[in-house]
């Protein structure tokens, strides 16, 4: 769930601390890890996808965590993972590039997309992939209440070259709508199995959804709850290259969010080319 307060307040504390932030030493160049991990405990006809709204490393006392963070997704096992609400360069996470953080504990590739930035402060999605990341298009959700993106990366998934997307969509009923079609648009024109994962701050029947079924399905049949009281606004939809073995949430306090686990298996007609 976005914060507006949060960003509010502190737009004029990170401009404050920009000046500072450019006088500490910095790598140059660095935007992913470049890893090939092998899944040894999963068969290649096996996929496990996460997504998780980690709240900027802050647990359920508002307490900075990343540590948990890390350990929450380490159990989920996934292939892939799509995070949302992650800092880089930030006063309020220690100027840490949370995803490359992230990535270099769990051996994972990644990337990043910001849809805020303040100065050197960026505040976005990442993806996080234990196969190669081919490319990565940027998709601008601009708003008079918060800027968003979607991280559209194209994966080597055991051969198979995969498109998934990342997003965070807006608190404001009309606002999803407009990115949805906007989104959809996109997806109209992406060929090859899709997955599209992130924390919709609404559940799949909203009927601002509704473009996205058209081309996709949840891997959820009944919700599963990954925000308090509000029930599953967190989301993993893919197309119909997969059959859905099993889906579940994992326990943790180190969000105010849980992360939402598919497995999926490769439909037989595909496995061939794997």
């Amino acid at each position: 769930m976005g914060n507006k307060g949060l960003f509010a307040a502190g737009v004029l504390a990170m401009a404050a601390v920009a000046a500072i932030w450019l006088l500490m030493p910095k790598a140059h160049g660095e935007t992913a890890l470049m890893v090939t991990n092998k899944v040894e405990k999963r068969p290649t006809h096996l996929l496990r996808v996460a997504t998780y709204n980690i709240h900027i490393g802050k647990d359920m006392q508002n307490k900075l965590n990343l540590a948990g963070t890390i350990e929450t997704l380490r159990e989920t096992d996934a292939d892939l993972i799509g995070l949302q609400e992650v800092e880089k360069n930030g006063p309020r996470t220690h100027f840490t590039d949370q995803a490359k953080e992230i990535a270099t504990a769990l051996g994972m590739n990644y990337r990043f997309e910001h849809g805020l930035k303040v100065g050197p402060f960026e505040f976005g999605n990442a993806l996080l992939s234990r196969y190669p990341i081919l490319s990565v298009e940027r998709i601008e959700l601009p708003s008079k209440h918060e800027n968003r993106v979607v991280l559209l990366a194209k994966v080597d998934v055991a051969g198979k070259e995969t498109n998934v997307l990342v997003t965070h969509l807006g608190l404001q009923t009309d606002e999803r709508k407009r990115d949805v079609l906007l989104i959809d648009e996109r997806l109209a024109n992406l060929q090859g199995p899709t997955l599209l994962l992130g924390d919709f701050n609404a559940p799949a029947q909203a009927p601002e959804m509704a473009p996205w079924f058209q081309r996709l399905a949840s891997v959820t049949d009944q919700p599963l709850e990954t925000f308090q009281g509000l029930g599953q606004i967190d989301h993993i939809l893919a197309t119909a290259d997969w059959d859905v073995r099993k889906v579940f949430t994992v326990e943790s306090t180190a969000s105010d969010h849980l992360p939402l686990v598919a497995e999926l298996r490769w439909k037989p007609d595909l496995q061939q080319d794997l």
